[in-house]
């Protein structure tokens, strides 16, 4: 908990709501569209045996040879179905993946400190950040006690930059949190970003 005293209250649930609409999620990249059926079947028939036995069935099928083309073509349909069920296996363990890794953050909402996802960060929220944290978007400091940010991954500097009321109040996203605690003011989020810009 932060010791100084609060500068900032931060938003309701509905001021953020609201925000989330005209801004959009707190999102450098889209996610991806999850594919449905067709598009899984048609990804595991592009598969090179697939291929290979669709080619074998069409040579045979030419040469006349009806019997193999057929063997050929009925023994596709359990690959196919084998793809199908392995893509859909794949695409469920990567969304248990992202909801696992999903970054969270904290901000003072409706009165009180919240845990968010960060996606959901919109400018105007007073974020709370502490060592060993990313700051998931650029914001200015309005309280902090000894803070000290990483800025190599986006400034390229190599030594952590003080942060301070009487110094520096900039908090970029994608930087990292290397001693103390503070909190500040969300400005930008997104593709608005420095981080985002670049």
């Amino acid at each position: 908990m932060i010791e100084t005293p609060v500068v900032e209250p931060g938003l309701t649930g509905a001021q953020a709501a609201a925000l989330l609409d005209e801004y959009g999620p707190n999102l450098l990249v889209p996610t991806a569209k999850r594919q449905g059926t067709i598009d899984l079947l048609l990804r595991s028939l592009r598969d090179p045996m697939v291929l290979l036995l669709a080619v074998a069935a069409a040579v045979y099928l030419a040469t006349g040879d009806v019997t193999d083309a057929a063997v050929t073509g009925v023994a596709l349909v359990p690959i196919a179905a084998v793809g199908l069920i392995l893509e859909r296996r794949s695409q469920r363990a990567l969304d248990r993946l992202r909801a696992l890794t999903a970054p969270t953050a904290t901000v003072r909402r409706d009165g009180g400190i919240q845990v968010i996802p960060a996606i959901e960060i919109v400018p105007g929220d007073v974020i709370i950040v502490k060592e060993g944290e990313v700051i998931p978007a650029d914001a200015r400091l309005v309280e902090g006690a000894n803070l000290v940010t990483d800025e190599a991954s986006l400034t390229g500097e190599s030594m952590p930059v003080e942060k301070g009321p009487d110094g520096d109040k900039s908090l970029l996203a994608g930087t990292t949190v290397v001693a103390g605690r503070g909190a500040a003011l969300v400005v930008s989020t997104a593709g608005k970003t420095e981080y985002g810009r670049i």
